[in-house]
C-alpha cells in the first residue's frame, strides 16, 4: 500500500489518498483541502480528486476557488469526492439520507448531507453503472462514502483475485459462545505437516475455515443482520 497524506488543521480537515502497489496512480498536485491524481487503466486515464471544504463558511469561497482552478487544468474524465461542508439537494444517493451528525442527544441532533461525489459527464459516460452508497459508521460523525464501478469491477480479473484472498477477521462475539474453543481445537488438530512453516499455515487455515462454517451455522448471516440493525438505529 502506498499513498500521500495532508495534515489536519487543528481538529478539522486532513486528507489521505491510499492505493495498492499494483495500481498505476500519478499524483498531480495537493494542498490543505485537496489531493489531485490521475488513475491509469489499460485503455484510458481518468482523474480523481479528494476534496475538503473549509469548515468556516466565511472562508469556504477559497475552497470553491481551488475547485475552479482544478477544473481548468485537465480535460480528463473527473471524479471528485469528499466533505464539501455544504448542504445541497437530498437526491441521488443510496443508503442513509444524511452523512454527518452533530450531537447524538435526542432533540438536539443536527443532521446534514455534507459528503458527496461529483463527476463530469465524461466520467459518467465512461462508468455508466457506477454507484455511490453511504455506509454506517459507529465511531465517527461522518458516514463513509463507497463509490463502486459495478459492471467494470465485476468483469475485472483483479476483483476475482481479491475475492480469493479475502481478509479473515476473528469476531469478538465468538469468544462468548461455549463451543468456540472446541471448534478451534478440533480444527487445529485435524491437520499437520512436517515443515514447521507449512504446518502453521495449514493449521491456521483449518481454524479459519472451521470458524467460518461454525459461525454461519450458529449465528447465520451476521453482516446482514448488523446492517439491518444499523439502519433501524439511524432512523431513531
Amino acid at each position: 500500500m502506498v499513498g500521500i497524506g495532508v495534515d489536519a488543521q487543528g481538529t478539522s480537515g486532513g486528507l489521505a489518498l491510499l492505493w495498492k502497489k499494483d495500481l498505476d496512480i500519478s499524483l498531480n498536485r495537493f494542498a490543505n483541502n485537496f489531493i489531485d491524481a490521475n488513475v491509469h487503466m489499460p485503455n484510458y486515464i481518468w482523474r480523481f480528486t479528494g476534496f475538503y471544504g473549509h469548515p468556516d463558511a466565511s472562508k469556504r469561497k477559497y475552497s470553491w476557488n481551488s475547485l475552479r482552478q482544478l477544473s481548468t487544468q485537465s480535460w480528463l474524465p473527473w471524479l471528485c469526492i469528499g466533505d464539501y461542508n455544504e448542504v445541497f439537494s437530498q437526491n441521488e444517493f443510496q443508503g442513509f439520507t444524511y452523512t454527518w451528525c452533530h450531537s447524538r442527544t435526542y432533540q438536539n441532533t443536527i443532521r446534514a448531507r455534507l459528503d458527496r461525489t461529483c463527476a463530469t459527464q465524461d466520467f459518467v459516460d465512461l462508468f455508466p453503472d457506477s454507484k455511490l452508497k453511504h455506509v454506517h459508521s459507529i465511531f465517527f460523525d461522518h458516514l463513509p462514502l463507497v463509490f463502486s464501478f459495478e459492471n467494470f469491477i465485476k468483469s475485472s480479473k483483479i476483483t476475482n483475485e481479491a475475492k480469493k484472498f479475502k481478509c479473515f477477521m476473528f469476531e469478538a462475539m465468538w469468544i462468548k459462545a461455549n463451543n468456540c474453543e472446541n471448534v478451534i481445537q478440533q480444527s487445529w488438530e485435524s491437520t499437520s505437516a512436517d515443515n514447521a512453516c507449512v504446518n502453521l499455515l495449514k493449521k491456521t487455515d483449518k481454524c479459519r475455515m472451521g470458524l467460518l462454517q461454525w459461525s454461519k451455522s450458529k449465528f447465520g448471516n451476521v453482516c446482514s443482520a448488523a446492517d439491518d440493525l444499523r439502519k433501524k438505529i439511524a432512523k431513531l
